[in-house]
């Protein structure tokens, strides 16, 4: 288990049975000056992990607390070169 999930139970009693489900306190993170390219990148993950039929719910998870800030790169010699998108 990772350090940074904490990983809690839910029990709940229904007619008789005990059920026992994992609950997870996920932390909010942001990430900062990520550049437009990986912006795509997890724009392709989401669509794999969440706009089909059977969601992913421990990437959903993760990805509802993460608040991202883009960088736009504009400059030709410095930080836009033949392997961008």
């Amino acid at each position: 288990m990772l350090p940074h999930i904490e990983r809690l139970l839910r029990v709940k009693r229904d007619n008789g049975d005990w059920q026992i489900e994992p609950t997870f306190e996920e932390p909010k993170r942001a990430i900062f000056g990520i550049r437009s390219c990986d912006v795509a990148g997890i724009w392709h993950l989401d669509r794999f992990y969440l706009g089909r039929e059977f969601r992913d719910p421990n990437y959903e998870r993760r990805r509802k607390n993460l608040f991202l800030v883009n960088v736009v790169c504009t400059d030709p010699e410095r930080d836009i070169s033949d392997e961008c998108f």
